[in-house]
């Protein structure tokens, strides 16, 4: 069975088959129908902070600090649960300035709430964000689990896509291959850094950092489309996640 990160679906015995906001890592353990990601594999390497490595430039950031409270913000796409309330700009939770942006999905309705906006540069490049995830209690079905880091193919859920970073229900971060990047407590910020490199035809490189730790590094195959990802996108799987302090740099 496949994991299924979003929204609406229809299960039958041979497939899932998403008729809304759904996501399939299609790498690593599947925390959703076969139990948690394998044992907690977080390195002691400090690592280098990607501010001082090579020449990156800030391809765009995003504090959410100049939209109006209560709104959607224009510079992202609403998709799933997105466009209905209480998703948009807050100013009762935030990581840095006085605002951040709440995302909501539907628990137990499998219906996320989804951002999305263009990353404006090619591999290598750098994501960060902060996040910081909901109370809520999650269902035992569908997609279990927080908020969650990607890349997209498009800008529609049904568009292949890439799992970056998400939180799951047992209280991990889980990389792009089912990894264990450490855990969270809800109610609590969490400074993601992600580097994405294409090292060759087949494989891609990803680099992680928690809250300016370095965590680890990992190779995995290039997944269908992965040339036309050009898309970032943030998402409340079940409950309410708000991301903050957003950024993409590019690393050439």
């Amino acid at each position: 069975m496949r994991r299924i990160l979003t929204c609406l679906m229809v299960v039958s015995a041979a497939a899932l088959i998403g008729t809304g906001c759904s996501r399939d890592s299609s790498t690593g353990p599947d925390d959703f129908a076969n139990g948690r990601a394998t044992a907690v594999q977080q390195s002691l390497v400090t690592g280098i902070d990607y501010f001082d490595v090579g020449y990156p430039y800030v391809a765009w950031q995003d504090g959410f600090e100049t939209y109006t409270v209560g709104t959607w913000p224009p510079t992202f796409k609403a998709d799933g649960n997105a466009p209905v309330p209480p998703n948009g700009i807050v100013n009762d939770v935030f990581y840095e300035g006085a605002q951040s942006l709440r995302l909501y999905g539907v628990v137990g309705g499998c219906w996320a709430g989804c951002a999305y906006r263009a990353l404006t540069v090619s591999p290598p490049y750098e994501v960060k964000v902060a996040v910081y995830n909901g109370n809520e209690p999650l269902s035992s079905s569908c997609q279990p689990a927080r908020g969650h880091v990607g890349i997209l193919a498009g800008t529609n859920w049904w568009d292949p896509w890439r799992t970056f970073v998400y939180f799951n229900r047992y209280g991990e971060i889980i990389s792009s291959g089912g990894e264990v990047l450490g855990t969270y407590n809800s109610l609590e910020w969490y400074l993601l850094r992600i580097r994405y490199e294409r090292i060759d035809e087949g494989n891609v490189r990803l680099r992680y950092w928690v809250n300016n730790r370095y965590i680890l590094s990992e190779t995995l195959p290039v997944r269908t489309e992965e040339d036309n990802m050009v898309t970032l996108t943030f998402e409340a799987l079940e409950g309410s996640a708000w991301f903050d302090a957003a950024e993409v740099r590019d690393r050439h």
